[in-house]
């Protein structure tokens, strides 16, 4: 009897013992397929330096300086001075040599602050090494990767779609359904947990935000969340600097945007809208690939420009294809194979503020200045109570007159 006992015991504490080293040693072996995020990353969260050979080139030479990133390397960097901080290379995002600098800081003076902010805000620059100016532009885009804490991140349910009617959150994944000529959008789980689905709280809407000195406002990246490791990824194809040159400032933030609105017609096209906002997208089918989808960020009080007066609050829209298991495989899409139609509407008081029909336009925002999109050679088509524009490109977008 004693015997039986023992042996009962023993099957036990083998079974406890599996449960709790298994996932440890899954992590373990497969470190080449989960990613750096989960990987990586965990090196990093202890200060240890990487080992020679994990510099992601794919060879076993030494490791140079975590912050050097070379000519069309795939690498993944960070500053020795903020560790905790990563930044992804793909092949391809930089063409001259650079060096990665990170910092955190306070809010600079004057700036408006970030609702839902979560911890302090950062800087970061790729500074081309030798030219004292940092790089305004990644193709592909980069990743960087940054640590939160629960400070100011509530574990409320948030609400889920129903299954009744489609509702849809902003910023989560599209999948298209098999019918081709009636494409359905759905929404799917974006946070994977090792032993089931976790409901969506307020922490999986958190996002990285860059600062945009042009319209003085925050706008969100296309991001993910690990809430295991308590990191934010954000892809990054078009930084703006904070100080011409310089670096561009970065914060963490929960995301209240409400539900994007939308609705298929007969011919499969998709009409994507904010709720509030006289503002539409419209997507053709086959335009993007499935699990693509569209960030919105709304930009309240963004000032005029000299010759140029804005008739609608700006919006920012991106194209993101996000990857929540290998987050470097994150991207924004900034190329389409068919056209993305943009309409405005407006009412007879616009018209009449702008000085008739023919002066309301669409702008997008270029380098730091609003643009006509006619001077780019897009037709813009203005009916009585609306504006569109055909386009190939996303960006920040208002409507304005000229």
């Amino acid at each position: 009897m004693k015997e039986r006992i023992l042996s009962f015991v023993v099957v036990i504490l083998f079974i406890v013992g599996l449960v709790l080293f298994l996932p440890v040693l899954v992590l373990k072996g497969s470190k080449g397929e989960i990613g750096w995020l989960a990987f990586e990353l965990a090196i990093g969260g202890y200060g240890e330096e990487i080992p020679a050979g994990e510099d992601g080139d794919g060879d076993d030479t030494p490791s140079p300086p975590p912050d050097q990133v070379d000519p069309h390397q795939n690498k993944m960097a960070r500053d020795p001075n903020t560790p905790g901080i990563y930044v992804w290379f793909p092949q391809g995002a930089t063409s001259v040599p650079v060096e990665v600098r990170t910092y955190y800081s306070s809010l600079p003076p004057g700036l408006p602050a970030l609702p839902g902010n979560v911890g302090s805000p950062f800087f970061f620059g790729a500074w081309i090494r030798g030219e004292g100016v940092t790089l305004n532009k990644f193709n592909p885009p980069i990743v960087l990767n940054a640590p939160y804490g629960n400070a100011g991140v509530s574990q409320r349910s948030v609400e889920t779609p129903g299954a009744g009617g489609l509702s849809f959150l902003s910023g989560w994944p599209l999948v298209l359904a098999a019918q081709p000529a009636l494409p359905l959008l759905v929404p799917s789980e974006v946070v994977l947990a090792p032993y089931g689905m976790l409901p969506p709280t307020q922490e999986q809407q958190l996002r990285l935000n860059m600062y945009n000195p042009a319209t003085e406002s925050w706008e969100k990246l296309c991001s993910s969340v690990n809430v295991y490791t308590k990191r934010v990824s954000g892809v990054l194809a078009l930084p703006t600097p904070f100080e011409a040159g310089g670096n561009t400032l970065l914060a963490i933030a929960v995301d209240d945007t409400p539900p994007l609105s939308q609705v298929v017609d007969e011919q499969g096209m998709t009409t994507l809208s904010l709720e509030g906002v006289r503002t539409r997208l419209q997507v053709l089918p086959g335009t993007v690939e499935q699990g693509v989808h569209f960030e919105v960020t709304l930009l309240a009080g963004v000032p005029d420009q000299a010759g140029l007066k804005l008739l609608a609050d700006p919006i920012d829209i991106k194209a993101c294809q996000v990857d929540h298991i290998i987050n470097e495989k994150s991207t924004q899409i900034t190329q389409f194979s068919k056209p993305l139609g943009l309409e405005f509407d407006y009412e007879a008081d616009i018209l009449a503020s702008a000085g008739g029909k023919a002066n309301v336009t669409i702008v997008v925002l270029q380098n730091g200045q609003w643009a006509d999109l006619e001077e780019f050679g897009y037709q813009v088509i203005r009916d009585e109570d609306k504006i569109k524009v055909d386009t190939d490109r996303l960006g920040t977008f208002s409507l304005a007159a000229r």
